[in-house]
């Protein structure tokens, strides 16, 4: 079984995330846990709990995903560093980061990359950071076709999207 550690910012991005690998591999070639982290300010330990659980069956799977939520845009970086070491030994391949650069702008992007690899391992197993622009719900905002896909009532001539659209321009 192939092992893949995914960190991601919060709830709407593990959910993403989670539904994406679910739509675009076999369901029955996958086995997805989510996490979400707790504490770790202070003098309090950080901590990560089991919040979605692969079914019954799912060890046979081909791959092993394990997301971690960090609650947090700046704990993505520092959750993977203090996991990092932990996934090596337990053979993960790969760790991705999916971090959202907002409210910093496209510019900043090199800085924040610089800051990030400067405190990440660079021996054991391999970590690529995604850097997204906007917050995953701007995605979505910005592509508002798909609302009618949700329910047929949606639509741009609906009052209540165009209160939604006139809101947005």
């Amino acid at each position: 079984m192939e092992k893949l550690a995914i960190f991601v910012e919060g709830q709407t991005e593990q959910i993403f995330v989670s539904k994406l690998l679910e739509e675009v591999a076999e369901k029955s070639m996958l086995a997805i846990e989510c996490t979400s982290g707790e504490g770790g300010s202070g003098r309090s330990i950080r901590t990560f709990k089991l919040v979605k659980q692969s079914p019954v069956g799912a060890t046979s799977s081909k791959y092993y995903i394990l997301i971690y939520r960090s609650n947090n845009d700046s704990r993505v970086v520092s959750d993977i560093r203090d996991q990092h070491s932990s996934l090596t030994g337990n053979g993960y391949k790969a760790i991705i980061g999916l971090r959202d650069v907002y409210p910093k702008s496209r510019a900043d992007i090199p800085a924040i990359k610089q800051n990030s690899q400067r405190v990440l391992p660079k021996a054991g197993t391999p970590i690529f950071l995604v850097f997204a622009i906007l917050e995953i719900e701007a995605w979505f905002l910005a592509e508002y076709s798909h609302f009618t896909k949700i329910d047929p009532c949606l639509t741009s001539d609906s009052p209540r999207s165009r209160n939604f659209l006139a809101v947005r321009q």
